[in-house]
């Protein structure tokens, strides 16, 4: 018969055992990881809660545009959150803009307020702003270039704006755009614009970002659309926001805030309990999204989606109560086109459904993913994810073919 204190022996042994693993795998955790100046704690670019608010990175942020205002080539604007500075060389990118504060091939590149050729406005966010490509290689260059090739006298203008949402470009087209009285508006719909939808403060959105600027947001109200945080918070009234967050009444109508994402429960103090909470949660989020979109802004009842398409919808009918034609071009992301590829629909299927039942739309997806299946992600998308010259080459194509076909302009 076996002495019973060695089942103890065994039982303890165990507990130092799991204990000591613990202890190894916190110590791992916390040295591979890193935080930032705000206390948030990053393991491999993943940030763990209990997070904290980007006060001093925001501040610092807001501090720098003071001091430099007019410099950058974002800058803040009461009526979209942010724009373009006017007459602007980036000093991140090989961004120019011209008087207007619109993306242009030099500083002195102008459009008069009635134009004497057809007129194209671009509306939308970093993929029609052209983000990591010069101007000359971007859709709205390639786009006037195609159309004057087929004896055309068309000029492009290209509204688009980094970081935008549905909502920012529908203000830039009331607060800008409607006075140089285009013919044909595009909409660029990004994917990820449906989330912006439903946004106020960048960097609660995209962690890490620290992007100092807040933005206006619609809320639906009965049938109503009402515009919040408008005018928009200044970078310095936005620092000051995050000191007081229980405070703030605009906070309610951020949809990527949780407060109790900010609360320090004493199991969060584990980095390695935090890390395994956030891992387990990702793999819920993977699992469920095999069998259904993300219901979270992609699914047509969610807030996000119907927020998106009643702005889109507005959009719309200003464009042609100034009787202009308006149309959406859809530019997948890389991930659009990595679901796309492996279950042969789009994950805003729906949303693409109710958008085409209202107005004119071209699919970029299928072209830019023969192109994506047989030379690659590289040939299509830059390093931030943005397109390639053959990218944009692809979107401007498509877009000239289907003004000349549709709308058999001259």
């Amino acid at each position: 018969m076996k002495n019973p204190r060695f089942k103890y022996i065994n039982v303890a042994v165990l507990l130092v055992s799991i204990i000591l693993s613990f202890c190894i795998v916190e110590i791992y955790v916390r040295w591979a990881g890193s935080y930032d100046i705000d206390g948030n704690f990053y393991f491999r670019n993943r940030q763990l809660k209990p997070y904290r608010l980007p006060i001093k990175s925001i501040d610092q942020d807001a501090e720098k545009i003071l001091k430099n205002e007019g410099s950058f080539y974002l800058q803040y604007d009461p009526y979209t959150g942010w724009g373009i500075g006017k007459k602007i060389k980036a000093s991140n990118g090989p961004y120019i803009s011209n008087s207007l504060g619109i993306r242009s091939q030099n500083t002195e590149q102008e459009f008069s307020e009635k134009p004497h050729k057809l007129r194209i406005a671009l509306f939308g966010d970093s993929f029609t702003h052209g983000d990591e490509v010069p101007y000359e290689s971007t859709w709205a260059y390639l786009l006037e270039k195609n159309l004057n090739n087929a004896g055309l006298d068309v000029e492009v203008m290209n509204f688009g704006v980094c970081g935008y949402g549905f909502d920012q470009a529908y203000l830039r087209w009331l607060t800008k755009g409607i006075k140089f009285s285009p013919d044909i508006v595009v909409l660029g719909f990004v994917s990820i614009d449906v989330q912006r939808a439903v946004n106020i403060f960048r960097f609660l959105l995209t962690p890490r970002s620290n992007f100092p600027f807040s933005k206006p947001r619609y809320v639906l109200s009965g049938d109503d659309l009402k515009l919040v945080n408008s005018p928009a918070m200044s970078p310095k009234e936005v620092a000051k926001t995050l000191n007081s967050p229980d405070k703030s009444e605009i906070l309610k109508y951020e949809y990527y805030y949780n407060a109790d994402d900010y609360q320090d429960k004493f199991w969060r103090r584990s980095k390695f309990v935090s890390l395994f909470s956030f891992t387990l949660n990702d793999l819920m989020s993977k699992y469920e999204s095999q069998a259904m979109p993300s219901e979270d802004y992609m699914g047509i009842d969610s807030e996000a989606a119907k927020l998106s398409l009643r702005i889109i919808s507005e959009f719309g009918k200003s464009v042609k109560a100034n009787k202009a034609r308006f149309l959406i071009v859809t530019l997948p992301q890389p991930r659009d086109l990595r679901y796309f590829q492996k279950r042969s629909k789009l994950e805003y299927a729906d949303i693409l459904t109710a958008l085409k039942q209202r107005h004119d739309v071209i699919c970029a997806e299928e072209r830019l993913l023969d192109v994506y299946k047989a030379k690659g992600v590289g040939s299509l998308f830059m390093e931030r994810g943005h397109y390639t010259p053959p990218g944009h080459k692809i979107v401007a194509d498509i877009v000239s073919q289907y003004l000349i076909k549709t709308y058999n302009i001259k």
